[in-house]
């Protein structure tokens, strides 16, 4: 089973498309249906994909991919960047500096009844 660190080290070292890693990061951010034995998670559960950003070399051909494959609409512009709806959470898409490596630069996981304060004692 794929974890979100084995899914960015094989993009990384070019194992893994853009495309597959959104695939993984989808398939890992779906509720799963059959009951768990893990330990109950220190802050809480996730209950979805609240975004993702890459940095990439081309804004404009990347929104393209993506709508074209998916049909993101644009949700907000932001400076250079744009984020493209996906469902109820979004994927943000900005220039990478100077036309650097396109890279995934974080994911943001929503969890019911976060607190900060807690999470950090």
């Amino acid at each position: 089973m794929l974890n979100e660190d084995l899914i960015f080290s094989k993009y990384d070292a070019g194992e893994m498309s853009r495309r597959e890693v959104v695939v993984a990061l989808l398939a890992i951010a779906l509720p799963s249906t059959a009951q768990s034995q893990v330990t109950p998670p220190l802050i809480g559960p996730a209950t979805q994909l609240n975004h993702a950003t890459l940095f990439v070399q081309s804004v404009e051909r990347s929104q393209e991919f993506y709508q074209k494959l998916f049909g993101m609409p644009i949700l907000t512009r932001q400076g250079q960047g744009v984020n493209l709806r996906a469902g109820a959470g979004f994927v943000g898409l900005y220039p990478a500096r100077d036309r650097g490596n396109p890279r995934i630069d974080h994911i943001c996981l929503s969890v019911d009844g976060f607190d900060a304060k807690s999470a950090l004692a």
